[in-house]
């Protein structure tokens, strides 16, 4: 039985297939405060611009985490690295920016 302070976490089967080793995929990680959401921040991926960056967001159901989400920055420069850095505040997401020039507050829709 695990410590009352953890939180039971389960294996994602796969998490991502990466199409390039050069995404930074995992640069962030952050996990809510109930465990139930998952933040993984890839700052080079280019879908959008040439390292323009991305996070996934995966919800824990029934006992593992699926993919609920793909954030994108509300911008779209080049370099702009969303997703370098993740944290929770309950299930608050606050995702930063390295290349950012915006401090904003966005509302992502789950």
């Amino acid at each position: 039985m695990p410590a009352p302070d953890t939180v039971p976490l389960t294996v994602l089967h796969p998490v991502r297939k990466t199409p390039t080793a050069n995404i930074g995929f995992a640069t962030s990680i952050a996990i809510s405060d109930d465990g139930s959401l998952l933040a993984i921040g890839c700052p080079l991926d280019d879908t959008v611009e040439n390292d323009n960056g991305v996070v996934y967001i995966y919800k824990q159901v029934g006992g593992e985490y699926t993919l609920l989400q793909t954030l994108y920055s509300p911008e779209s420069d080049v370099a702009e690295r969303f997703g370098a850095s993740l944290d929770f505040d309950n299930n608050n997401l606050v995702v930063t920016a390295k290349g950012g020039d915006l401090i904003a507050t966005t509302t992502f829709d789950a």
